[in-house]
């Protein structure tokens, strides 16, 4: 299967907040660039992020091939209130597994793994953006 990378110039920028933690978010909101994510890079640069937006409150899964650093990924809901956590999911080349959450959401963060910790984040906090 041949991928149309999609370079970060091309994703419009957001800025995203946390509990006053700022971060610089590629926004992937097409079926496309939700799929793309952060493939095929080689690092995320330090206070940036991927955030993936969906129309309606989903359930899906989410994994990390042809990933060569691992993240933190963070769901919240509608409302941009956190709803679940996953630390240092690792990056994969083949057969990975999925990554999944018992909770609906709309809203996906990705972020260097280390910054869930660092900053404490916790369920309930919410995104500002």
């Amino acid at each position: 299967m041949t991928y149309a990378y999609i370079f970060a110039e091309n994703l419009p920028l957001k800025k995203v907040c946390i509990k006053n933690i700022c971060l610089d978010c590629e926004i992937a909101e097409s079926p496309e660039t939700r799929m793309q994510g952060l493939m095929f890079r080689e690092n995320l640069e330090e206070k940036r992020g991927m955030l993936f937006v969906f129309n309606n409150t989903v359930n899906n899964n989410f994994w990390m091939k042809n990933m060569k650093f691992p993240l933190d990924i963070i769901w919240a809901d509608e409302n941009k209130v956190i709803t679940d956590l996953k630390t240092n999911a690792l990056a994969c080349q083949d057969n990975c597994p999925d990554i999944t959450t018992e909770t609906n959401f709309k809203y996906v963060l990705e972020t260097n793994t280390g910054f869930i910790s660092k900053h404490k984040l916790k369920i309930g906090d919410t995104l500002e953006f």
